[in-house]
């Protein structure tokens, strides 16, 4: 993972056009433990009911971009993206991988805001 090791002795340019030589000598170095690389950007299990309240919740700021800056096939991908970052720290790389009572949630509130049912934006991630 990208984001778990750096190099020490190399600047990055080298380590991206001619690696580590003879001359320059890199030893890995870890910031993150293994347990930490795999939570790393993804959900660890289903999300509390005071997560989905507090990082899942589509107020009108968020319904407003997701309505006015979105088309309808891109509107639950952004959804999930929004409460995602919100709780994880982070986008997702994956959105299908988002917990079932997410979706469900997030369908539950656009749903609201555009007056169609949850399987038009939400057909084909888990949960829908």
């Amino acid at each position: 993972m990208p984001h778990a090791l750096l190099l020490r002795g190399c600047t990055w340019a080298a380590t991206r056009t001619r690696g580590c030589g003879a001359r320059q000598e890199c030893a890995e170095v870890r910031f993150l433990t293994e347990d930490q690389e795999r939570r790393y950007a993804n959900f660890t299990g289903e999300p509390t009911h005071d997560q989905l309240a507090r990082h899942f919740y589509l107020d009108d700021a968020d319904r407003s971009f997701i309505v006015e800056h979105r088309d309808d096939h891109n509107r639950p991908g952004i959804a999930v993206q929004l409460g995602s970052v919100r709780l994880l720290g982070t986008f997702l790389d994956d959105p299908v991988q988002t917990p079932e009572s997410a979706v469900r949630f997030l369908a539950d509130q656009l749903s609201a805001v555009v007056g169609s049912s949850r399987k038009i934006y939400f057909g084909s991630l888990p949960g829908a």
